[in-house]
């Protein structure tokens, strides 16, 4: 399942001060789990904490969580080493003890962490050596590849985010910060194809001054959702959350402002739903609180800003972030409130708003992470106060699995072995349109059924249509082949005549007709014409081929006719390369 959480790196010198000052001042705090408080919310769900990290002493922060379609899952924090270590556990819940992540190059300083899941499985994991580089690596069946260290032109400035497209393509969106010339920090896009080695880069923010905290999210028709917080005017202190938009081939399909606030913001998070709905949230310090909006892709419209009316913490700043995901049709936002503990909030479409779902820690937190697993909620944290200890919380929410998650229709239209764009793909959601390699793609509920059309000015397909009834699976290589639109002959006219012979008189039916000029406008080279015939009260089952002619003839007579016969006709063009026109 499709989820996101950015990572971020300012706060990494602050808040070790303070839990370094905590550790001397306060005693150890009872962690224990708690009930829901919002029936709004869930009702009567499960909710349990359980702690991961061991019984080794030292300072453990910045958890990152994610499962994968077997129920495994893999908890990784910074350990006391300054390394990143790890938990492992498979469905049965039993938790390996925690290790370091093998061959890590040596850090100076470590924080946060995001984790994403392929469809085999794997664990992909992000890691930050703070305000220097990002550091990759994936997990699977107990081994881990080697960590690299991206290749950024600068380097790395306050975190970075990873997601997955279905093709298992890596998507990591990352902050370089250019001293020279003119101190600039801008987003980099990196990919890595399922059987590449290497990411490719590119820059999306095209020089914009101070951009910072990406949020990255991938939708069911694999385009890439990129929320990043922006200095508009420094001098006052104005700052702007800004979504990029990108297509399955990485273009930019657009960008949109969604917030322009006085004072600091912080942490934009993006997330996308099974109903290709994308929610957008961010904490504003001088708003005191987080807000969000919503797009939905139907309307192509977003809501008005929403406030969660959860509260921040106090300073330090650097402590507002908050982590969305999306379970299903649901959103759902880890965030802490003023005191710093811990809540997990669910958004109500039809009131359009967040409801508190649970109070997820009874202690002040310092960093915390959320995934969308097949029935839970799952919440890695660890203690403000405390930090020798990290914490996994499971909130119970309802299953998304193989039953509901969405499935892609896809194929390509080709003329003449190139592929055709421009084509309308009525009939799928949306009625989306084939790029210019002539390729769509489309994703459809769990058990979709429909009749997709393919439809182009000038162009006629086969097949004409496909039908779907109950879609289980993905639906690939649906293909149609498209041919110029040849048309029949214009201006039919059918005479009955009556002629007088040497000893009885008979019936014929003449035909005339006119060359169609649409054929003409197309180039095309009508090389034969063919008669069709049936009687009127048949159904169209019933046209019969009772000639062909040059291309150039516009008369036929019949005479193979009875007196008291009622037959209607059909002449149909047949071009140089054997393409005929309908019969109509």
């Amino acid at each position: 399942m499709k989820r996101i959480a950015t990572i971020s790196a300012i706060f990494l010198i602050v808040l070790c001060l303070m839990a370094a000052n905590g550790d001397a001042a306060r005693p150890r705090m009872k962690i224990t789990p708690q009930d829901t408080i919002s029936p709004d919310a869930l009702g009567a769900a499960v909710i349990k904490t359980i702690k991961i990290s061991g019984n080794q002493a030292g300072n453990k922060r910045y958890p990152g969580v994610a499962e994968n379609a077997n129920g495994d899952r893999l908890v990784i924090f910074r350990g006391p080493s300054i390394s990143y270590m790890y938990s492992f556990a498979r469905k049965d819940g039993s938790w390996s003890n925690p290790a370091v992540i093998p061959n890590q190059p040596k850090m100076k300083s470590c924080a946060c962490t995001d984790v994403e899941v392929d469809s085999t499985g794997r664990f992909h994991c992000l890691w930050e050596d703070t305000d220097k580089t990002l550091f990759y690596a994936s997990f699977l069946d107990g081994k881990w590849t080697t960590p690299v260290r991206m290749s950024i032109p600068g380097r790395n400035d306050m975190g970075g985010a990873i997601a997955v497209r279905s093709n298992d393509e890596v998507i990591i969106a990352a902050v370089n910060f250019v001293k020279s010339p003119n101190n600039s920090k801008e987003i980099y896009l990196y990919f890595k194809g399922k059987n590449e080695s290497h990411f490719k880069f590119k820059n999306i923010t095209n020089d914009r001054e101070s951009s910072t905290t990406p949020a990255v999210a991938v939708d069911a028709n694999d385009h890439v959702w990129v929320a990043i917080k922006s200095d508009l005017n420094l001098r006052d202190m104005d700052l702007i959350t800004v979504m990029h938009h990108f297509d399955q081939n990485n273009n930019l399909v657009n960008s949109r402002t969604l917030s322009v606030e006085g004072g600091w913001n912080f942490w934009p998070q993006i997330a996308v739903n099974s109903e290709g709905k994308v929610m957008a949230s961010w904490v504003l310090a001088q708003g005191a609180d987080y807000f969000s909006r919503l797009y939905d892709p139907q309307t192509r419209n977003w809501s008005s800003i929403m406030k969660v009316n959860l509260g921040i913490p106090k300073q330090p700043w650097a402590a507002f972030w908050s982590k969305l995901a999306a379970h299903g049709k649901d959103f759902y936002l880890a965030a802490m409130n003023s005191g710093r503990f811990l809540h997990l909030m669910k958004f109500n479409e039809k009131t359009r708003r967040w409801a508190n779902v649970a109070t997820i820690s009874d202690v002040p937190v310092s960093y915390f992470d959320l995934y969308s697993g097949y029935d839970k909620m799952l919440i890695a944290w660890d203690n403000f106060s405390d930090p020798s200890n990290i914490y996994l919380t499971t909130v119970d929410v309802p299953p998304v699995g193989p039953s509901t998650t969405p499935h892609k229709i896809s194929g390509k239209v080709q003329k003449d072995s190139s592929g055709l764009s421009g084509v309308s793909m009525t009939g799928l959601p949306g009625n989306p349109t084939t790029d210019s390699s002539g390729e769509y793609s489309m994703a459809v509920e769990y058990g979709w059924g429909g009749t997709v059309r393919p439809q182009k000015s000038g162009y006629s397909f086969s097949p004409l249509s496909i039908t779907y009834s109950n879609v289980t699976s993905d639906q690939t290589g649906q293909d149609y082949a498209a041919f110029l639109a040849i048309r029949s002959v214009a201006n039919l006219k059918v005479e009955k005549r009556v002629e007088r012979g040497f000893f009885n008189g008979y019936t014929l039916n003449i035909l005339t007709w006119e060359a169609n000029p649409k054929n003409t406008e197309l180039g095309l080279v009508i090389s034969a014409q063919r008669i069709y015939r049936k009687a009127r009260t048949e159904d169209n089952s019933k046209w019969a081929r009772i000639a062909e002619l040059a291309g150039n003839i516009l008369r036929y007579e019949d005479r193979n006719v009875l007196s008291d016969s009622d037959y209607v006709y059909a002449v149909t063009c047949v071009d140089n390369k054997g393409n005929e026109s309908a019969i109509y």
